[in-house]
């Protein structure tokens, strides 16, 4: 949706909020402004799980719309999630970086126990 579109989605949601969830089709279409007020329905209800039909020519908040806060406030959460999600990632790729580097030196690892423990044979067979 445009800005313009995203607008008046916000005021219909606005207005169902106040109105316990609810809101007909003929009261809708106050909120026109020039503009096919069905995409901005459809998409509301298909894109954004935002509202319900409710019978034909009624609309009912979800859950979703009731929580709803914003379009500006939806995709500030989103940019959020997409953030995390790419801390998520490097975290991920630095931890198989490291767990690589903990497989190669734990090879060393068991060489020097092995060439100490034979040092402390001798040291022992030394002093006997």
């Amino acid at each position: 949706m445009n800005a313009k579109q995203k607008e008046i989605a916000e005021n219909i949601i606005a207005e169902m909020k106040i109105k316990n969830g609810s809101i007909s089709e003929h009261s809708v279409n106050r909120f026109r402004d020039g503009l096919d007020i069905h995409i901005i329905l459809d998409s509301l209800i298909d894109d954004y799980k935002l509202l319900n039909r409710d019978g034909r020519t009624n609309f009912r908040l979800t859950k979703e719309g009731y929580e709803f806060p914003s379009f500006s406030d939806l995709e500030r959460q989103e940019q959020q999630e997409i953030k995390h999600r790419q801390v998520e990632f490097d975290l991920a790729k630095s931890n198989i970086e490291a767990n690589r580097l903990n497989k190669r030196n734990s090879n060393w690892n068991v060489a020097f126990s092995i060439i100490n423990i034979l040092i402390g044979v001798l040291n022992a067979i030394l002093l006997i």
